[in-house]
């Protein structure tokens, strides 16, 4: 059974990158991927996404909107989603 604190070992086994926001930091998961964005009958606008995947209670003030930075590069949170019990978030972002 996997604790609250094993969550930042888990990332950082997965690949994990140094996430900061102000004085809160961690490790996260750095993904991006296409994404089908609208569709029509023969045609499709395509954008790239950007998911960053982080242990909820390390980012308690990172809101909508709010600054993140992940391996050095900055990013604006887009969207954040909780992911199965809410010890995971994962924020779709856009670089700064």
């Amino acid at each position: 059974m996997w604790h609250e604190s094993d969550i930042e070992g888990m990332l950082l086994g997965l690949g994990g990158v140094q996430v900061i926001h102000g004085t809160e930091g961690g490790f996260g998961t750095l993904d991006a991927f296409d994404e089908a964005m609208l569709q029509g009958l023969d045609t499709a606008l395509v954008g790239r996404m950007i998911a960053i995947t982080v242990r909820t209670n390390a980012f308690p003030t990172l809101k909508i909107k709010g600054a993140i930075t992940a391996d050095g590069i900055s990013y604006t949170v887009r969207s954040r989603f909780a992911i199965d019990d809410g010890a995971l978030t994962r924020l779709l972002c856009q670089k700064a």
